[in-house]
């Protein structure tokens, strides 16, 4: 049994060619929605590094409880962070999009996206970690021109390839 909240159906028929399987013998069974009327979700464009780094240490602070992801397009792999988080130990994360993946923690508050998510499945996967308890939460991306052309060039050389 696999299962996903976002994996697009194209997706998991990749999936299953990589695993071997035929599709045949797979059910697709999908919700009719991905509201999240709990979310509420803002863009920031980003200015200086110092006043985002500013905005977003203003947001933490107006975090009363609960825990705060944010998401940066770095690749650092932490494995006792994340037993921390487990346990309960920190209550802010800083992670690329690899974290939160089959994350189910009802504490979370707030999602800071530090730049413009890849993909419209990475945005849902990611602010979908916020609220899972259906209590008002925050998702915020902050934003620069600048990282959607970064995205997008990363997008047209993933296809040429």
């Amino acid at each position: 049994m696999m299962l996903t909240g976002t994996c697009k159906e194209s997706d998991a028929y990749l999936i299953l060619e990589n695993l071997g399987l035929a599709s045949n013998d797979v059910a697709f069974v999908r919700g009719l929605s991905f509201s999240r009327p709990e979310l509420t979700m803002k863009m920031h464009p980003k200015s200086t590094k110092e006043k985002t780094i500013g905005e977003i240490i203003t947001l933490l602070k107006e975090l009363n409880e609960g825990k705060c992801i944010i998401y940066c397009p770095t690749t650092v792999k932490k494995k006792k962070k994340l037993k921390s988080w487990k346990e309960n130990t920190i209550q802010l994360m800083i992670a690329t999009n690899a974290f939160g993946m089959g994350l189910n923690d009802k504490k979370v508050r707030l999602v800071i996206h530090y730049s413009f998510p890849l993909s419209i499945g990475n945005l849902v996967q990611e602010t979908g970690r916020a609220g899972r308890d259906h209590n008002p939460a925050k998702c915020i991306i902050f934003y620069t021109r600048h990282d959607i052309c970064t995205n997008y060039t990363i997008i047209t050389q993933s296809r040429e390839s």
